[in-house]
């Protein structure tokens, strides 16, 4: 499955050697890799459990946007990569609306934990998810409502004076603006994978960070108008 907006930088991890953990012991390191794990894991249970309610989500959110469909299509073409990137960060907040709560708690168990603490590498890499959580909030809730967005910008002409406020966030990925620091992401990871018995699982979970997959133009077999206008090539229906 496509990654979303804010993951599609994640998938260009550096392949550094893992630094030396120099002030834990290696039993300390198994403590707290498997306490960092197990939270993981957990999430990654939680998230699967509320993925009914994240497509439900997603699925309402597609049906709004429906509701104003007649202004979407009066865009001109010009308009069409705005808006591709509007529709989709406004149809993955639906699902972000779910997860968000569940990405909070886990990294708030992860920085409270004190065995994690025994591994200064895993504390720093629960405290890189801090700012990772908080774009993800600025990116997703940027655009609470698709259809009144469009309208106003409709009603400036979709001018770039009216462009909404919401792109920002938006933009700031597209100038490269987000400064994840991989190689200690890397390195964490790594550590899991050495040390924890759950370790590639919650790897693979710490490195696709805080972020929900991209349901941007696909969700079952349902046809999306919507979709199918800005993303002709990826809906399930044709437009009508």
């Amino acid at each position: 499955m496509r990654r979303s907006l804010c993951c599609a930088v994640l998938a260009a991890l550096l392949a550094t050697a893992p630094a030396a953990d120099a002030r834990s012991t290696r039993a300390q390191r198994i403590v707290a890799a498997n306490a960092f794990a197990n939270r993981t894991m957990d999430l990654d249970r939680k998230l699967r459990a509320a993925a009914g309610r994240q497509h439900a989500a997603v699925g309402a959110r597609r049906d709004t946007a429906r509701g104003c469909l007649a202004v979407w299509r009066s865009a001109p073409p010009r308009m069409h990569g705005d808006l591709r990137k509007l529709y989709g960060t406004y149809v993955n907040g639906g699902a972000w609306s779910v997860a968000a709560p569940l990405f909070g708690s886990w990294i708030a168990d992860l920085r409270g934990s004190r065995r994690i603490d025994r591994s200064p590498l895993l504390a720093r890499a629960a405290d890189a998810l801090r700012p990772d959580y908080r774009f993800a909030e600025s990116v997703y809730r940027a655009f609470p409502d698709a259809c009144a967005t469009i309208t106003t910008w409709r009603d400036g002409g979709w001018s770039a004076s009216a462009r909404p406020a919401g792109f920002a966030a938006i933009d700031f990925v597209a100038r490269g603006g987000i400064r994840r620091d991989y190689e200690l992401i890397q390195n964490a990871t790594r550590q899991l994978r050495r040390y924890a018995r759950s370790g590639d699982d919650a790897a693979r979970i710490l490195s696709f960070g805080v972020d929900v997959p991209d349901y941007r133009a696909r969700l079952g077999t349902g046809c999306d108008p919507v979709a199918e206008l800005l993303f002709p090539d990826e809906s399930d229906c044709e437009l009508v």
